[in-house]
């Protein structure tokens, strides 16, 4: 059966280093699709200029979107997709987010920092994440920003 690339859908899970493992289990017959970045990273980004690193494992697949709700049923029955708005599962189309190590998002309304930072790599991360009104406007014109 052929799929049509525009009808595919990118999705990428962060999930508690601890339980790659286990996500990777509970993905068994789509494993061979699915590609893990070990070293992940969430940045809480403070409009006073601090950061919060969170480590996680990132999995990135493309599904058809018929595919999505069970694949996302069967990590929350593995448990490892967890209740931080922050690590909710992202699903873009392929044109719009596969090929980017990070992404950029307002925060949640109630959250006390700014933007939140996805990143495949968290050593990338180090250097400097500073979020100025530039840096956003980059963001937002490279179609990281949600």
């Amino acid at each position: 059966m052929h799929t049509d690339a525009s009808s595919l859908r990118w999705v990428a899970l962060a999930v508690d280093r601890k339980q790659l493992e286990t996500a990777l289990g509970a993905l068994a017959g789509e494993a061979g699709a699915a590609k893990a970045y070990p070293e992940a990273a969430i940045v809480r980004l403070y409009a006073d200029g601090r950061q919060e690193h969170i480590r996680v494992a990132q999995i990135e697949l493309v599904l058809a979107p018929a595919r999505i709700p069970d694949i996302l049923q069967r990590l929350a029955n593995a448990g490892v997709l967890g209740t931080d708005p922050d690590r909710a599962p992202l699903i873009r189309d392929l044109d719009e987010a596969g090929a980017r190590d990070c992404q950029v998002f307002p925060a949640p309304a109630d959250a006390p920092y700014a933007h939140v930072v996805r990143w495949r790599g968290e050593r990338r991360c180090r250097p400097t994440l500073e979020l100025s009104a530039a840096t956003v406007a980059e963001a937002a014109m490279a179609g990281a920003v949600a």
